[in-house]
């Protein structure tokens, strides 16, 4: 059941040591999302106010990639579960999984961290009152950080999107905050993250996206402040699936200049 009769989304359509330096700075994108690993409704990063309904399943599976600073090319697969529980609450969880690949064709490949949370209604979308919806995430530490493919520690985050619907457009826009695990490690520090993003409806199937998201720096050196935007397309392809294409560009800040996103979402 969607808000605002808008298209089925995602509910999902995201830190030491030279491989944590590297996974935090080629996942920059990923680790906005929850901040952690994680797309909110495709292909989105910034949080909406949509929530499952009570036995509402979803089931979202994004993919990206882009190239390194060192030429190599990176890939990263994430696969979403999410399930209403009733009294305004969705469960999810998000199973990355990423390829590192280096200029001279040497390669890591494995899981990602694992990221479980809940998202909470606090305010349904009404004419004249946008929705409001909290979400956490705790990134927790299964991925191998030596091999590059996590983070080293346990994160947590929160994240309030707002979500307003006004003829065939729907505005977001959202903010949140990282508690970072790993406060032994002077590098790294907690960090805040907000963001806008625009839907426009061209007809029944298909939509524009429309994204700007930026964040404090969680590298404790680095000053500049990561920001990137992104232009996409949802297409409707049946009446519980829907399909996006998208391109991300940074535009200012460490991570991946160019990046490639597609993805699906279905809805049961």
């Amino acid at each position: 059941m969607q808000e605002g009769g808008r298209m089925p989304r995602n509910k999902l359509p995201r830190r030491g040591g030279a491989p944590r330096a590297r996974m935090r700075a080629l996942c920059l994108p990923l680790l906005l999302a929850v901040p952690v690993a994680a797309w909110a409704g495709r292909p989105f990063v910034t949080e909406d106010a949509c929530v499952s309904e009570k036995g509402e399943v979803s089931l979202e599976a994004g993919f990206e990639t882009w190239e390194t600073e060192e030429k190599g090319r990176d890939r990263v697969w994430v696969v979403v579960p999410a399930v209403g529980v009733g009294g305004g609450v969705e469960l999810f969880a998000e199973v990355p999984f990423v390829t590192l690949e280096g200029p001279r064709g040497e390669s890591e490949r494995g899981f990602g961290d694992l990221v479980l949370g809940a998202k909470v209604r606090l305010v349904r979308e009404e004419t004249g009152r946008p929705g409001l919806a909290l979400r956490f995430a705790w990134k927790t530490h299964t991925a191998d950080a030596r091999m590059g493919l996590g983070t080293g520690d346990n994160d947590l985050s929160a994240v309030l999107g707002a979500s307003k619907s006004r003829g065939r457009s729907t505005l977001h826009l959202s903010v949140g905050f990282t508690r970072e695990g790993d406060h032994l490690n002077g590098a790294v520090r907690d960090y805040a993250f907000y963001g806008g993003a625009l839907e426009a409806r061209l007809s029944e199937r298909v939509q524009l996206c429309f994204e700007v998201q930026s964040s404090q720096n969680p590298e404790r050196h680095l000053r500049e402040n990561p920001t990137f935007a992104l232009v996409g397309l949802s297409l409707r392809a049946a009446e519980n699936l829907v399909l996006d294409l998208g391109y991300r560009r940074a535009l200012r800040g460490p991570g991946p200049r160019d990046a490639v996103l597609c993805g699906l979402s279905l809805c049961f």
